[in-house]
């Protein structure tokens, strides 16, 4: 679960996510989204990278 202030929003009110803060010692996350699981991952050059 994300702390409150954890989170820090625009103007838009739109979240703002550090990716240290999502993967924390690992290099994937999986998001579920209605049905479907994808998995967000960090590559050896620092690029995110997302497949279902």
């Amino acid at each position: 679960m994300l702390k409150k202030e954890s989170v820090k929003t625009t103007e838009e009110t739109t979240p703002i996510l550090e990716t240290n803060m999502l993967f924390k010692k690992g290099t994937a996350i999986h998001i579920i989204h209605g049905k479907d699981t994808y998995v967000l991952r960090v590559t050896k050059t620092n690029k995110l990278i997302l497949t279902k």
